[in-house]
């Protein structure tokens, strides 16, 4: 898997696009054309072409170069402030997040918890929200099992009186 501190483009000129360099990103347009016209790659007749790349998002031969490197430098940004590379990626491929210049300030919005189980993600969730007591009672009533409650109830104090149907509690 590519990371955003590894992407690169191979760029040659629109009228020998396998004939080129690699560049890494983020790096301004003006320096790869410089560059190219100093191997004498492109010429005043022909424009920057991406003939390959190895990034964690698509890139098209004519994208432009200058917002490559801005979408680049912002995911660097992103991770510089503590979000990892591999959670960016993850966000990019589920759709979450587009790749665009504001990857920084899109993932900073973002309410994420890390949970290993889809219970550990909820207990998450509830502490970042305050705890239990933070819940409404009638949230707390949609989520509640009452037939596990009653189990336990029956293995402590409460006895189930069966041809009546009464529950006694043994003091």
């Amino acid at each position: 898997m590519i990371s955003f501190s590894e992407c690169r483009i191979f760029v040659g000129s629109s009228t020998r696009p396998d004939v080129g360099q690699w560049f890494e990103l983020p790096i301004t347009k003006a320096q790869v054309e410089k560059a190219l016209r100093q191997e004498h790659i492109l010429d005043d007749d022909s424009t920057t072409y991406i003939s390959d790349y190895e990034a964690p998002f698509k890139i098209k031969p004519n994208d432009n170069i200058d917002r490559l490197s801005a979408i680049v430098a912002s995911a660097q940004r992103a991770m510089a402030l503590g979000h990892k590379d591999k959670v960016l990626i993850d966000l990019l491929d589920s759709g979450v997040i587009e790749a665009n210049e504001m990857i920084d300030a899109t993932v900073s919005q973002l309410f994420m918890v890390q949970g290993e189980t889809d219970a550990r993600f909820a207990e998450a969730v509830i502490d970042e929200m305050g705890g239990l007591e933070s819940l409404g009672t009638e949230e707390l009533a949609q989520y509640f099992d009452y037939n596990k409650y009653a189990h336990d109830l029956l293995q402590g104090d409460f006895v189930h009186l069966e041809t009546s149907g009464y529950y006694v509690e043994m003091k």
